[in-house]
């Protein structure tokens, strides 16, 4: 039986402490760690995971190939497993393996199923989306069939593997099927947390998860009332017990999103500074655990602050972002260099805001060269993100004059969304629609009206088809595109058709508005001045 590791600097501590240390900044002496936890693996496995807080790059590899070569228990599994927290983003592939070791160990179907569930988190921790799927999807199913058997024994773990499996599917881009299982998971939280209170962290976090999910099928209102509820669970729990402390934070940074998509600026802008504040307090007792939470929350808070017009501290907060960012990649590089890329992504909205645009164009070709090298090493993961990456380079690029290099950047984020959605259509339809926006506005610029009207119809017509199938995520999308389309045929001189599109935006605006004022009242205007613009040009 694996045993924890006792207190104290004892001889093996130190020589684990020590081996951890030097394989952080020389990855070579990653072959003496696994050397030594071979000669002793029920002693120094424990050790190691105690020690490797940092956890990832050649340290994780090589706790990873030790434990594969471990000949564990299933027990063992459980106390390994244990010791290494979830989400975030500590040692993701000792993690996995020490959930395969589980997996492989289990001896009954109780055992399998939880085994199954928690192999399926480890797997979306290194970005295999698909296997982690599949492996929640067996969890859900072995736990329907216990349930059945005994409900009061395996109920809790059923409403476990559908929330999981609805993180799973949204991260696939099944976006509907998630919500259907989080649904089903809030619901038995809800009856479980009516007969025991102590489950109600879990309802807390799948209102939290729910909130995302409804949002991304378009159901903003919903998605708000969903994170308030999971808001006010957690501020319950604090208010008894603070070791919930880092549930609140993060869902206030969710209800400041959700917030900001209904357009409550204001009150997104006060629920991420309460986020961000309270992700501080957790940052003085244990900077490892949080401050990439904090990363994450500053750069958002620099997206609120700048819908708010504090442009200058919103500048500040992306900066304090990316510098919390650049100093986690110098300790962990694997495991944190797409979370930089992203801020970076931020960074150059916020620098665009304050008129830096130079320095907006140096950030984004700065997030595109590291997602180069991300998906050179692991394209499914990574490839999206370069798309999106490139996609906001484009603006930049074209912010400062080079619109002809701002057209060769669209056009290879295009063709990127196009063999995204050629595999993952439901995934990934939508940003190749808002890329061929980007890309008719560049082709209008440099000329090509004609391409430009081609590839801006297409856009359309694909978010007609999303709208087709989910009305209430993408009609404000397909307003948009209506608008962009119509400034295309308008350059071509297609003055009726173009006015048919703008009075079309303007109906698409009228009914968005009317459901979220704040929201769409910038955008009802743009639309209505475009409207009346082609009503008073000449009709060709």
């Amino acid at each position: 039986m694996v045993t924890a590791s006792p207190s104290g600097a004892d001889a093996p501590a130190q020589l684990v402490n020590r081996l951890i240390r030097a394989t952080h900044y020389a990855p070579e002496t990653a072959a003496g760690l696994i050397a030594v936890i071979n000669t002793a693996p029920k002693t120094y496995l424990p050790l190691a995971l105690a020690s490797a807080r940092y956890g990832a790059g050649p340290v994780d590899t090589a706790l990873a190939v030790a434990i594969t070569h471990t000949d564990l228990t299933y027990e063992d599994a459980v106390t390994l497993e244990e010791m290494i927290p979830l989400n975030t983003g500590i040692l993701p592939h000792a993690a996995l393996a020490v959930a395969e070791q589980r997996r492989r160990q289990a001896a009954n179907d109780t055992e399998l199923a939880i085994a199954q569930r928690k192999l399926g988190a480890r797997l979306g921790g290194v970005g295999q989306c698909r296997e982690a799927l599949v492996a929640t999807e067996e969890a859900v199913a072995l736990f329907r069939g216990l349930v059945v058997a005994d409900p009061v024994a395996h109920t809790p773990q059923l409403a476990k593997a559908l929330q999981g499996l609805g993180i799973r599917s949204g991260e696939v881009g099944q976006c509907r099927e998630a919500l259907v299982a989080t649904e089903e998971a809030v619901a038995l939280f809800r009856e479980l947390v009516a007969v025991d209170p102590a489950h109600t962290p879990n309802l807390a976090a799948a209102f939290q998860s729910l909130g995302a999910q409804l949002s991304e099928v378009g159901q903003l209102r919903e998605a708000l009332v969903a994170t308030e509820e999971a808001v006010a669970l957690f501020r319950e729990l604090v208010a008894a017990d603070p070791a919930h402390t880092p549930n609140l934070a993060a869902a206030f940074q969710s209800l400041g999103i959700r917030l900001g998509e209904v357009g409550q600026r204001r009150e997104a802008l006060a629920a991420g500074e309460e986020a961000v504040a309270l992700f501080r307090g957790l940052v003085a007792v244990d900077p490892v655990a949080h401050t990439p939470q904090l990363a994450t929350s500053l750069s958002s808070l620099g997206t609120q602050l700048g819908e708010v017009g504090q442009r200058r501290e919103a500048l500040a907060a992306g900066e304090e972002a990316v510098a919390l960012f650049r100093g986690l990649v110098a300790v962990a590089p694997v495991a944190h260099t797409s979370d930089l890329a992203w801020a970076l992504r931020n960074l150059g909205s916020r620098l665009g805001e304050v008129g830096q645009r130079r320095e907006a164009l140096a950030v984004a070709e700065e997030a595109v060269a590291l997602l180069r090298k991300l998906v050179v090493a692991d394209p499914v993961a990574h490839t999206p993100q370069l798309a999106k990456a490139l996609q906001g380079l484009g603006i930049w690029v074209g912010e400062v004059g080079q619109r002809r290099e701002a057209l060769v950047v669209t056009e290879e984020a295009v063709a990127l969304f196009r063999g995204l959605v050629a595999v993952a259509p439901v995934a990934h339809t939508s940003d190749l629609a808002g890329a061929l926006q980007n890309f008719a506005i560049w082709l209008g610029e440099v000329g090509q009206r004609r391409e430009a009207l081609a590839v801006a119809e297409e856009g359309v017509a694909l978010f007609r088809g999303l709208v087709a199938v989910a009305p209430v995520a993408h009609t404000p999308d397909l307003a948009r595109a209506l608008r962009n389309l119509a400034i295309r045929l308008s350059e071509v001189g297609q003055r009726r058709e173009a006015l048919a599109a703008g009075e079309e935006a303007v109906d698409l605006y009228v009914r968005l508005h009317s459901n979220l004022p704040k929201a769409y009242i910038d955008d009802l205007s743009a639309a209505r001045s475009l409207r009346d613009g082609l009503r008073v040009a000449p009709q060709t």
